[in-house]
């Protein structure tokens, strides 16, 4: 983890803008190792999705039900973001993927404006399996079953059955997923009503 912080914090003189991404539930409570000088965004994501979704992968490629995180990650995410208003005293920068599915281009004009970037319809595209950068682990079994669409997208596909008060049908969750989604929606609501409107 000291290794990652000290990258991020290096001299990009050649770069205007240096983006990360990394998982809140995988940080754990070491929020000293946060690199400074960044803006810290949250991404947040139905947990009635992203638990369904996880609960899936995991089952396929028989991930052992003890390296679920609890809550699907939410509750993590929730206290990062607790820590970064609170005790960094930075600004909530929410977006919730609903919105980035379903008006893209009005999500991440808001989001460039947050974080102070200048927006391009540039930032709407992208070249399909770019992916020569990434860790050999990535590109293994674990490709499709995490990332297949998103590695094989051009674009944002604007998705129109992401109303987030329709009622989701979770029947098909294991049952252990299904508390997971129960304790993880009240971190979910609350970030959810902080988060970036487009």
């Amino acid at each position: 983890m000291k290794d990652v912080t000290e990258t991020l914090e290096g001299d990009y003189p050649e770069s205007d803008v240096i983006l990360c991404k990394d998982l809140a539930c995988c940080l754990g409570k070491n929020y000293d190792s946060l690199p400074k000088g960044y803006v810290h965004t949250f991404l947040i994501r139905d947990p009635r999705r992203s638990i369904s979704s996880l609960c899936k992968i995991h089952n396929q490629l028989k991930i052992p039900a003890h390296m679920f995180p609890s809550t699907g990650g939410v509750k993590q995410l929730h206290d990062l973001h607790n820590y970064v208003t609170n005790t960094l005293d930075q600004k909530s920068i929410i977006i919730d993927a609903g919105d980035l599915a379903k008006e893209p281009e009005k999500t991440i004009r808001k989001y460039c404006e947050a974080v102070e970037i200048p927006y391009s319809d540039s930032y709407l595209n992208w070249t399909p399996n770019n992916i020569d950068h990434w860790h050999a682990i990535w590109k293994d079994t674990a490709l499709e079953a995490f990332f297949g669409d998103a590695v094989g997208s051009t674009h944002f596909k604007p998705l129109h059955d992401r109303d987030k008060d329709q009622e989701m049908d979770i029947s098909d969750v294991p049952h252990q997923g299904q508390l997971h989604i129960e304790d993880a929606l009240p971190y979910y609501n609350e970030l959810f009503e902080k988060r970036l409107q487009p």
